[in-house]
């Protein structure tokens, strides 16, 4: 069933972020999202939390008068439902804010102050809750602060009518205190977690429904097999919003196959009991209510039942829009329909929001020319499966004997199978022919099948649209599968095997040419002028190696040699322009994309780049240093500019200037090659260095408010860098009389008003996403690949990490 409260979010432009709030819970994010779904025509738009890069879950909907309305999917008109409101009281502008049941109560809970020009500001006490605020953030923090996550003070001061987190328990069995099953799992280390939970609920003198179905879950798992794993490879219980399901982060290469069966047949206990919480309409939260173990145990079954019967919907999405398709450049470039990298976005997004209460560790390929995919994944084990079932009619336990349970095993497995099938022929209209094959944790092929599309569409998704009717035991998708089964040789399974002809060859070693867009795009001709790396026998990187070695005996002498090798192969390379047939500069990058980076901002699409050699920075670097230690500072400042020079894209050589310059105490000049380098930041540590040292030297500088507002933008990385920008911010704060960072509206300003862009900025990243398309789609996957691990470290979607996997080899 779609969650209608779940939204796409475009890349760009970013939604804006609400600051944090005391007491809301740790990994969530809130936004205010504006015209992308239907709203009232006097919106200010939606409060929603942040999912993922691209979806939001709506919470809340804004009105221009002061009203937050909760909501569960997008509205055309404000409904009539309780909600949040702010109400002027006094001439200045100043008044209550107020909780109301339509026809029912309103009752006062706080008072705001107007702060000029045009804020609004809590009177409370709370820190983080009395910062000045303009309408639209101001009233959504407000919901959040009194109707989502309250505080015991605030909490007792709501109407029951208005608890948004509380049950609606239509249930039977009202409990006489809340029950969170999951209490204490985000903090806890898991076995510890998991041993407390059953301490609990093994010495409870009475246990609701719910709290009888999880026992029985979870009463066989070995606790010491789980704390001899955690001991080798740490483990977290990680909960996917957009999905609703628990996930259990793992080091796979730390672990046995056995161990991993193990681990599947946990996590798909935690899924388990969480779609019962979910069909009960509680959530992770605290309930109040519980129906019967038995009436779990028949949600349960029809959540299992259940899996597979979506095929038919997923099918469907072969004719949607793809939101990684949609253009987000200057240039308005659109992948190609159908192409490479629409099919492949399509395929990791339909994967990646299934909920089939099993693991699904899975991998695909696609074959172009052939428009055939291939998809294997992890079978559920009989581990996973339970060893006792409830007769409703006898209300009786009987144990399960284990030829059973493998039937139920092969047929989840079967009905994954069905899905993935689907899923595949989903991501493209085009899609012909698809393999689905089943894996064991070791890795091994278990079963194979072939999927010609109208085959499949013929056969496969009548039966499917009936399998929630039947239980695991019915074995009905196997039934259905028994045609299209085929040895693991099969011509099709070959997709899963070899890569195509040339497609993820090298850059050294691609001799293609770019099509005439790309060249443009990337200043190069053919894939094999972006390769970065050079032989591990050149004579440049050994001569350089072998002044280090000697550097700590004779400074002299050492910095003579590197300069040698530098006035060496820079005389080789202008060898090179002077001979080019066209237009020609020699540039040094340290990574492809950084390669590929020389193409933005480029004024000249014809010009071309030749690669410096990697001796050649390393030995103007070392020149540099060299100078620096000695004491030489205008020498080595001077060696640093020429190494940005070679490489202007290079956050490393930035970062030599920029230290120099602020070790001589020249900020003017500090934050001059921090506002050419930000530009081409998209390393996340990079980015946060960038903005550090621009903070300091603007402070110095006395610009006060461009500092915070720099020190505000820095990722949290949670490294020592972090921790003496807060200190350092705090000293700022204090300087300007002020007790917090301002709100994020108020920093994005001062930071245009100065010309900088915090990076990555919009601008790279759409230039990023466009190469990443153009790529794939001209079928180049090693270089693909390479921008699609960048993007994933800036967005930090898993999508991209499945398309990533898909253009590995």
């Amino acid at each position: 069933m779609t969650d209608r409260s779940i939204v796409e979010v475009p890349l760009l432009p970013r939604p804006d972020r609400l600051p944090r709030l005391p007491g809301q819970p740790k990994d969530t994010t809130y936004v205010l999202v504006n015209n992308i779904c239907p709203q009232p025509q006097d919106s200010l738009g939606y409060l929603a939390e942040r999912i993922d890069p691209f979806h939001a879950r709506l919470i809340a909907c804004l009105a221009k008068d002061g009203r937050v309305l909760a909501v569960t999917e997008p509205v055309e008109e404000f409904p009539e439902v309780a909600g949040l409101l702010i109400a002027k009281e006094h001439d200045n502008g100043s008044g209550g804010i107020y909780l109301a049941v339509p026809g029912i109560s309103m009752t006062r809970v706080g008072a705001y102050e107007i702060d000029p020009p045009a804020g609004f500001r809590e009177v409370t006490p709370d820190k983080g809750c009395n910062r000045s605020q303009t309408l639209r953030p101001f009233i959504a923090s407000l919901y959040l602060r009194y109707l989502v996550f309250p505080n015991e003070d605030v909490r007792s001061s709501i109407p029951v009518s208005l608890r948004a987190h509380e049950i609606d328990a239509e249930l039977k069995q009202p409990l006489d205190t809340p029950v969170e099953i999951f209490e204490h799992f985000n903090d806890t280390p898991l076995p510890d977690a998991l041993e407390a939970l059953l301490f609990r609920l093994k010495t409870a003198q009475q246990l609701s429904g719910i709290e009888q179905f999880a026992l029985r879950l979870f009463a066989h798992t070995d606790l010491n097999q789980l704390r001899e794993i955690a001991l080798r490879a740490d483990l977290q219980l990680a909960r996917i919003e957009r999905t609703r399901s628990f996930y259990l982060k793992l080091d796979q290469e730390k672990l046995s196959p056995a161990d991993l069966t193990f681990l599947f047949a946990l996590e798909a206990t935690f899924n388990r009991i969480s779609r019962v919480l979910d069909a009960m309409g509680a959530g992770l939260a605290p309930i109040t209510a519980s129906p019967t173990e038995a009436a779990c145990i028949a949600i349960d079954k029809r959540v299992l039942s259940d899996v597979g019967s979506s095929c038919r919907k997923l099918l469907a999405r072969a004719f949607e829009p793809n939101r990684w398709a949609a253009p987000v450049n200057p240039s308005g470039y659109t992948c190609e329909a159908g192409g490479e990298w629409d099919v492949r976005t399509r395929l990791a997004s339909t994967c990646e929001h299934l909920n089939l209460v099993f693991r699904l560790e899975y991998n695909f390929r696609f074959h172009a020319a052939k428009n055939l995919i291939g998809i294997q994944f992890i079978q559920p084990d009989v581990q996973a499966m339970q060893a006792w079932s409830f007769d409703a009619a006898t209300n009786s336990w009987h144990d399960l004997e284990v030829p059973t349970r493998e039937t139920m095993a092969h047929e989840m497995a079967a009905r994954m199978a069905l899905v993935l099938a689907a899923a595949c022929f989903s991501s493209g209209a085009t899609i012909e022919r698809c393999a689905v094959q089943m894996q064991t944790t070791s890795l091994k092929p278990a079963r194979s099948f072939s999927f010609e599309r109208g085959a499949f569409v013929s056969d496969c998704l009548s039966a499917s649209d009936n399998l929630d009717r039947f239980s695991l035991v019915d074995a009905n998708a196997s039934h259905v599968l028994a045609p299209f089964e085929v040895a693991h040789d099969h011509p099709d399974l070959d997709v899963l095997r070899v890569p195509a002809p040339g497609l993820a060859t090298p850059a050294a070693a691609d001799e293609r040419a770019l099509p005439s867009d790309l060249q443009r795009l990337l200043l190069a001709d053919t894939a094999q002028e972006l390769a970065i790396m050079d032989g591990e026998d050149d004579p440049w990187m050994l001569r350089l190696q072998q002044t280090r070695s000697r550097e700590s005996q004779d400074l002299d002498r050492a910095g003579a040699e590197y300069a040698r090798i530098i006035e060496e192969i820079q005389a080789s390379c202008a060898a090179k322009e002077l001979l080019a047939s066209r237009p020609l500069v020699s540039r040094y990058a340290d990574e492809l994309w950084q390669r590929m980076l020389m193409g933005y901002k480029a004024e000249d699409p014809d010009l071309r780049i030749y690669r410096l050699p990697h001796a050649l920075f390393e030995a103007q670097l070392s020149l540099t240093n060299l100078y620096a230690h000695a004491g030489r500072t205008d020498d080595a400042i001077r060696e640093a500019r020429n190494l940005l020079d070679i490489a202007p894209v290079s956050s490393r050589a930035h970062f030599s200037l920029i230290n120099l310059l602020a070790y001589v105490g020249r900020f003017d000049e500090v934050i001059e090659v921090a506002r050419h380098g930000m530009p081409f930041a998209y390393d996340l540590e990079d980015c946060a260095y960038y903005l550090y040292r621009l903070a300091f030297a603007l402070w110095t500088e006395g610009d006060h408010t461009g500092a915070l507002a720099c020190y505000s933008m820095m990722p949290n990385l949670g490294n020592d860098l972090d921790q003496t920008a807060r200190t350092e911010m705090q000293y700022l704060l204090s300087e300007m009389g002020l007790s917090e960072p301002p709100a994020i509206q108020e920093i994005k300003a001062a930071l245009a008003k100065r010309g900088i862009d915090a990076p990555p900025t919009d601008e790279l990243i759409a230039f990023l996403i466009e190469v990443s398309q153009r790529l794939c789609d001209a079928g180049f996957h090693y270089l693909a690949a390479h921008c699609v691990l960048e993007m994933g470290r800036i967005i930090g979607d898993d999508e991209l990490g499945v398309v990533l996997r898909s253009l590995n080899w």
